[in-house]
């Protein structure tokens, strides 16, 4: 275990299931929204048919250890997802959290303009980028209401 075959075994069996999955929900699909797919094949549903019967088929030809390597993933996987369902993120960020990426976004704008306005003009591109990430840096590590503060 933990070896390249065994992680390819366990990435082609996951996908396997998924792709069966989703063929054996073609049928519920379109009765549940008719007339909502976004791409109609003709005979449809016969080759959903025929996804799920060829999945069936090479999950059949699975050993016994990679269908029991899949069955714990997944019910790791099922557990993870049971404990963490009800958990939503935070609407705003909290302040102790990494900033934001449009907050580093805004300051970054805000350190250009403010690094060409009081500095000659870069040599290289290369000189101009390092100059705005040192800026970049020392702004995020400066402490509100300090006098090299920026933010």
């Amino acid at each position: 275990m933990g070896t390249f075959r065994w992680n390819a075994a366990l990435s082609s069996g996951s996908r396997l299931f998924v792709y069966g999955l989703t063929c054996a929900a073609l049928p519920m699909l379109r009765k549940k929204f008719p007339g909502k797919e976004a791409f109609h094949l003709p005979g449809g549903m016969a080759f959903a048919a025929l996804g799920v019967a060829f999945a069936l088929v090479l999950v059949s030809r699975m050993g016994l250890l990679e269908l029991v390597a899949l069955a714990l993933t997944t019910a790791i996987s099922f557990l993870n997802w049971l404990a963490i369902r009800g958990i939503r993120p935070p609407l705003t960020p909290d302040p102790c959290s990494p900033i934001s990426e449009m907050r580093l976004f805004l300051l970054l704008l805000r350190l250009i303009s403010a690094s060409n306005a009081i500095s000659a003009p870069p040599r290289s591109l290369s000189a101009a980028i390092s100059r705005r990430v040192s800026l970049a840096g020392d702004a995020l590590t400066a402490k509100p209401g300090t006098r090299n503060s920026t933010v």
